[in-house]
């Protein structure tokens, strides 16, 4: 019995380790003061990576200019060169990214009632059910291939994994599930939705998808 708790214990441990490192910046410099180490706790993600900063400051810049900041930082173009990111996908490749969705669909959100819509529950553009217009949402979609079946003519439709979209603002952290309400904190010097960026709620990561 206790070796059957002590295999448990460390497996436990093992898998808190590698959630640990799952989320781990690339860099141990940031990309934008390169003199000064980052911090694990101060993150955002480019391209699939985690990345690292010195502050709040230099994450805020960062996330103006990625592309930029992210050619002068030679640890971050050797784990993009490591992992493929920012390469352009071959002829017919999927779309894929971290949230593993194929495409970012649109949906429907009633602010009055507060419940998400299908299709059915929307009718001229207004929901059926209290006839205001709804708030538009967005889903990452992927599609599921059925089991192919020899003895069927026709085979089934792929089923659907299906996550809501949340949006956060890069310079103040604040975060909303529907980007047309979305507020920034009231000291945000983000202007708009400039610096909002989509999260994948099932993967907590940049959807990487085409829109449909």
């Amino acid at each position: 019995m206790r070796r059957i708790v002590s295999v448990a214990f460390l497996g436990l441990v093992l898998a808190a380790t590698a959630a640990a490192q799952a989320g781990k910046p690339v860099n141990s410099k940031c990309p934008v003061k390169t003199d000064i180490p980052s911090k694990a706790d101060i993150t955002s993600a480019y391209k699939g990576l985690v990345i690292g900063f010195c502050c709040g400051d230099c994450k805020s810049k960062f996330a103006g200019n990625p592309d930029v900041y992210a050619e002068k930082s030679p640890e971050i173009k050797a784990a993009m060169a490591k992992s493929g990111a920012g390469k352009a996908p071959a002829a017919g490749a999927n779309l894929t990214g971290p949230c593993d969705c194929k495409k970012i669909i649109k949906g429907y959100y009633c602010e009055k009632d507060k419940r998400e819509l299908s299709i059915d529950d929307v009718r001229n553009g207004l929901c059926k059910r209290c006839e205001m217009k709804p708030l538009q949402i967005e889903y990452c979609l992927k599609l599921v291939p059925k089991p192919f079946d020899a003895k069927k003519k026709v085979q089934d439709p792929p089923g659907e994994d299906k996550a809501r979209i949340h949006y956060e603002c890069e310079t103040c952290m604040a975060k909303g599930d529907v980007e047309d309400a979305f507020k920034h904190k009231p000291d945000c010097k983000a202007t708009s939705f400039a610096g909002l960026k989509k999260v994948c709620d099932k993967s907590g990561k940049y959807p990487h998808a085409t829109k449909d």
